[in-house]
């Protein structure tokens, strides 16, 4: 994923955070989203992404260090996130493409 095309979200200023996304629409994981913040303090922010390069065109799956949550793309092909970036750290997202299981089997 490291190696696929990179989306900068945000130009670094020093004052707020800076984001990268890794799109691979053809492999299982569809994006990479890093955040970085350099300041003193843990930061709170509704982040809109752009997804349009992933594949993913409907709902998606973002999984990261607190477990999964679920997506839905809107019609400018973005999802809006709210994420914490703690003081001098960064937050990451794993993007995946949803996947349904079949509890009922029709006969």
């Amino acid at each position: 994923m490291l190696d696929a095309d990179i989306i900068h979200l945000r130009r670094s200023d020093g004052r707020d955070w800076d984001g990268i996304l890794h799109v691979n629409s053809e492999d299982k994981e569809k994006g990479l989203l890093m955040l970085y913040h350099s300041m003193n303090k843990q930061i709170t922010r509704t982040i809109t992404v752009p997804v349009y390069y992933t594949g993913l065109h409907s709902r998606l799956v973002l999984e990261n260090q607190q477990g999964n949550q679920i997506a839905t793309v809107s019609r400018d092909v973005e999802i809006a996130i709210e994420v914490e970036i703690p003081a001098k750290g960064y937050s990451y997202f794993i993007l995946r493409k949803r996947t349904f299981k079949v509890k009922y089997k029709l006969t």
